[in-house]
């Protein structure tokens, strides 16, 4: 269904995206790192998962969204959760799969088949290199990629005990089967993670793909949700339809939001755009705890409107009374752009997402 909350599992699901499902496609066939990029709520998690299935490549999904302060533990039972659905997922048809994660140190597979124990303290403690030998192992006698792929992965930089930087580069360059897909939210934050442009990160010169959402036109929004309403037996408002897709900017995410409360009751749109307003708030009050600076709140309210680099400067400066030092407003959009709350069109900084944007007018 279009208006469903959790990301999309089927083609026939997702709106409009056969272009970028056809290049992700692609580039998981031609190459062995993979980005899947695009502002937050714009289908990045719903192309890889579908991307995933439609490949017809055996894949290990990886969703690593911890607590604030992960330990082994919370790692452990992800990667237990992914590698039970994996077995579950390709078992039968792999003959080698459960030969080969049986093989790796600190992972236990049950004779059902379906069920994983895993070590992660000690001298029998999983090693992740390990497991990805094992599927490159399992790669190669069926002579077909094995994608790893990664949600959410800048998450992965609270996993302070494993250089993930390094696995990724160490199978790069030493195994042909072995693929990795890769999406976050905070894009900025993923490749600061990797640091794909450092000479001294391990990942510095591998080749990628990357493969981008995109925003709707207000026109394909208004074709979205009529699509939407239709499929779930609402006769649609074209009125009220259009007033949606103007307000919120073509981000799909919140296309179904919008589509998911007409078809719980709602009708009246500012009600609705109210309700997500409400939903952001939340998660900007959390980016800014973490932040700690007072500038940050300051900093949205101007870019409400797009801003070149000194106009945003001269304006801190009048809020704060004080001169700015370039260096540090630089850093603050850098990180504002790194997190997906800024982006910078033809050379000016302006929040994107509208809702955001509402939402920065109440802090």
């Amino acid at each position: 269904m279009l208006f469903d909350q959790g990301p999309k599992e089927r083609k026939e699901d997702m709106y409009d995206y056969q272009e970028e499902l056809g290049k992700l496609i692609e580039a998981l066939r031609m190459d062995k790192l993979i980005v899947i990029k695009g502002l937050r709520r714009t289908g990045k998690t719903s192309l890889m998962r579908v991307g995933l299935k439609e490949s017809g490549f055996p894949y290990l999904h990886i969703d690593p969204r911890f607590s604030e302060n992960p330990n082994m533990g919370d790692f452990g039972r992800i990667m237990r959760d992914s590698l039970e659905l994996f077995l579950r997922r390709h078992g039968g048809k792999l003959r080698e799969l459960r030969r080969a994660l049986s093989s790796v140190r600190g992972l236990k597979v049950s004779q059902s088949g379906v069920e994983i124990q895993l070590k992660w303290r000690g001298e029998e403690a999983v090693r992740f290199g390990e497991l990805i030998k094992a599927l490159e192992e399992v790669g190669e006698g069926q002579r077909t990629p094995v994608i790893i792929g990664i949600d959410e992965a800048q998450e992965l930089r609270r996993v302070t005990w494993i250089d993930f930087r390094r696995v990724i580069a160490y199978s790069y360059d030493n195994h042909k089967w072995v693929k990795f897909l890769l999406t976050g939210s905070e894009v900025g934050v993923l490749y600061n993670f990797l640091r794909i442009e450092d000479p001294n990160s391990p990942l510095f010169g591998r080749a990628r793909s990357e493969v981008s959402t995109r925003k709707l036109s207000v026109e394909e929004s208004i074709d979205f949700l009529t699509r939407g309403a239709l499929e779930a037996g609402i006769r649609p408002d074209l009125k009220k339809l259009r007033e949606a897709a103007e307000e919120l900017g073509g981000i799909i995410g919140w296309l179904s939001y919008f589509g998911s409360s007409l078809v719980r009751g709602e009708s009246e749109v500012e009600t609705i755009l109210r309700s997500a307003v409400a939903l952001t708030m939340e998660e900007l009050k959390g980016f800014l705890r973490e932040r700690r600076s007072n500038r940050y709140p300051a900093l949205l309210k101007i870019l409400s409107q797009p801003r070149g680099w000194a106009e945003a400067k001269r304006r801190l400066e009048d809020v704060e009374g004080g001169t700015l030092n370039d260096r540090t407003l630089l850093e603050l959009l850098s990180n504002l752009v790194s997190v997906g709350l800024v982006e910078k069109m033809e050379g000016k900084y302006v929040i994107a997402d509208p809702i955001v944007r509402r939402a920065v007018e109440l802090l």
